[in-house]
This record gives structure tokens, sequence and C-alpha cells, in this order.
């Protein structure tokens, strides 16, 4: 027994040795790496990409509010986009027909949560107040800009 685990472990030394393992732990480095923040390029609107806007979803700032008054918000607010007729999607053993998506950056399935959206302890908990319903890949306290929030000067 002694000679097997000898010999799986100088297999293990020599794996890291010459590096046969570095492509996995590359690849787990980069799924859980920081987004880094790029200077000096110009800024690239969302909507200019190939795909015609026929086929994109746009929402408007006006469209994201905050429930229960559902004032327009740009800070916290969401908004509900419906999806295509006859498109139903199944997440977590329920099905769906369009998603709210949060100005902070994740997409929730039922209504809206009464917490404000930078605040995860409404969010993340599985109850019958709040299931556990929220895909979040840019979640963060993020807010949308307008024109109107641009001077020069």
């Amino acid at each position: 027994m002694k000679k097997q685990v000898l010999i799986a472990s100088a297999i293990v030394l020599c794996s890291f040795a010459i590096g046969a393992v570095e492509g996995v732990a590359q690849q787990i480095f980069n799924q859980f790496r920081q987004p880094e923040l790029i200077v000096g390029l110009p800024y690239r609107d969302i909507d200019n990409c190939n795909t015609a806007r026929l086929n994109k979803t746009i929402i408007q700032p006006t469209q994201f509010v905050l429930p229960p008054t559902f004032v327009n918000d740009l800070d916290d607010g969401y908004a509900f986009v419906q999806f295509p007729s006859g498109i139903v999607y199944n997440y977590n053993g329920r099905n769906y027909t369009g998603v709210y998506v949060s100005v902070n950056g994740f997409i929730t399935f039922d209504n809206t949560k009464l917490v404000p959206a930078k605040q995860s302890q409404g969010l993340f908990i599985n109850s019958s107040s709040y299931p556990d319903n929220v895909i979040a890949p840019f979640w963060g306290d993020h807010r949308i800009r307008t024109s109107s929030d641009i001077s020069l000067g």
C-alpha cells in the first residue's frame, strides 16, 4: 500500500514539475479572475455590434422602475423583458415567459424584489418569499448614465 501511495505521489509531483496540470489551473484562474479596467480605448456602444437591430431587445432607460411605487430608477431599477411569443424558459423547475432585468447586472424570473438590488439579502436566499431564482453574471452597484448626466468643463 505504501508503495502505491509513493508512486501516486511521485506521478503528481512530476506532473507539476513538467506543467501537465498548468492548463487546468489556468482555466480555473481565468474563470474567477477579476475584470480588468482597460484605459485608453475608445468607448464602444453595445448597440453597434454586428447583430441587426431588429434582432435585439433594446431596454430604454425610462423602462427601469423600482417597486413598490414603480418610479423611474436608473440606479436600482428593473425592466421586464417578455420573451418572444411561444418561448418558455424553464428555470429551477418553473416555466417563465419573461425576465426582470436589473440595472445592477442580474436577472430574476419572479416579480422584482422590494429590497434594493444592491443588497443581496433579498436576492440569493431560498425561501417562499424570495425563491432562489437569480442569475447574476454582472452583479454590482451599477447606474445607467443618460445624456443629462454628462457635463463639460
